[in-house]
């Protein structure tokens, strides 16, 4: 197998399917001009590897460079009847920075029960969803993580001292970003079903048998197709 192949990544890793991911981050809440309710954080993070059951995997920064987001809204839980906020009348706006995208929603007037819930700290986790247009998978050793992943996460991920990880490259389409009530993993998401084909294809790529190389004639058989093809010739 060589090093160039092994490296090669899926044909059909762009896909129109889309996923969520959820961070951690602390959501937040507060007042702007006028007494308006605005609600944030970051909805994506970069270079924070996340266990997702079987995998890993890594927002890379460049995600968001050139992203289609111009139906990207802010829903309450990934709800598309809860708009909180929309990227085409200026109420949901991001920034992108060394640390990820950080969004920003100026809620209607008739939420200020989800100003509330950030506020309070009922609700603290923000959420994104999106669809891939390039990733990546590598076989990466379990000792390189360390201090990346929790050692029960690398205890879960890790066979024979590997752990597969996929790297979101590029973004397709932002769809969302949201504050969210349940930010866990759920190991039967379509999302890892997603993931699954796309890892089929890459390992597929890197098993292929190389194929065998025909052995080189030796000198005495050289000479002797050599006189062989003059015969003929003359």
């Amino acid at each position: 197998m060589s090093k160039d192949k092994a490296n090669q990544p899926p044909q059909n890793e762009a896909n129109d399917t889309v996923e969520r991911r959820f961070f951690p981050i602390s959501a937040r809440a507060a007042k702007a001009e006028g007494d308006k309710m605005q609600i944030g954080g970051y909805g994506a993070v970069f270079n924070e590897y996340t266990n997702m059951g079987w995998y890993a995997e890594v927002v890379m920064p460049g995600f968001f460079d050139g992203i289609k987001d111009d139906r990207c809204a802010c829903l309450f839980n990934h709800e598309p009847s809860q708009v909180l906020g929309r990227k085409k009348n200026n109420t949901l706006t991001y920034t992108i920075d060394e640390k990820g995208i950080d969004y920003l929603s100026i809620l209607p007037s008739h939420r200020s029960d989800v100003y509330e819930l950030v506020e309070g700290g009922y609700i603290y986790e923000s959420s994104f969803a999106f669809t891939t247009l390039e990733s990546k998978w590598a076989e990466v050793d379990r000792s390189l993580l360390a201090g990346k992943m929790s050692e029960s996460d690398l205890d879960m991920l890790s066979y024979g001292g590997k752990i597969s990880v996929r790297y979101l490259e590029k973004g397709k389409e932002l769809f969302d970003l949201s504050p969210v009530t349940y930010g866990a993993y759920e190991g039967t998401t379509t999302d890892t079903r997603i993931a699954k084909r796309s890892f089929d294809a890459w390992k597929s790529t890197i098993e292929a048998p190389e194929p065998p190389a025909l052995p080189e004639p030796d000198q005495e058989l050289r000479a002797y197709l050599a006189a062989a093809q003059e015969y003929l010739l003359n």
